[in-house]
């Protein structure tokens, strides 16, 4: 998902965001990092404060996407 419309990001909020607490891996050109086993070793806490760090970015997106369909708006 490329999360550049509001849609996206509304989904990733509603959805995959909830869904990462119970563990996720972000994949990067280099491998992957594995977020599963956190919980077995650190517990939710640990895991929860990534996620929570995640959806303020998120939703720091959505609100830059909103204001840009504003000031186009506006500006017509």
């Amino acid at each position: 998902m490329s999360l550049n419309t509001v849609e996206e990001v509304e989904y990733a909020l509603a959805k995959q965001v909830p869904d990462m607490k119970t563990g996720f891996v972000i994949k990067t050109h280099y491998g992957s990092i594995d977020f599963n086993d956190i919980i077995e070793y650190r517990g939710h806490d640990e895991l929860n404060k990534i996620v929570n760090c995640i959806e303020r970015v998120l939703e720091h997106r959505l609100r830059i996407l909103k204001l840009d369909i504003c000031s186009i708006n506006t500006a017509k």
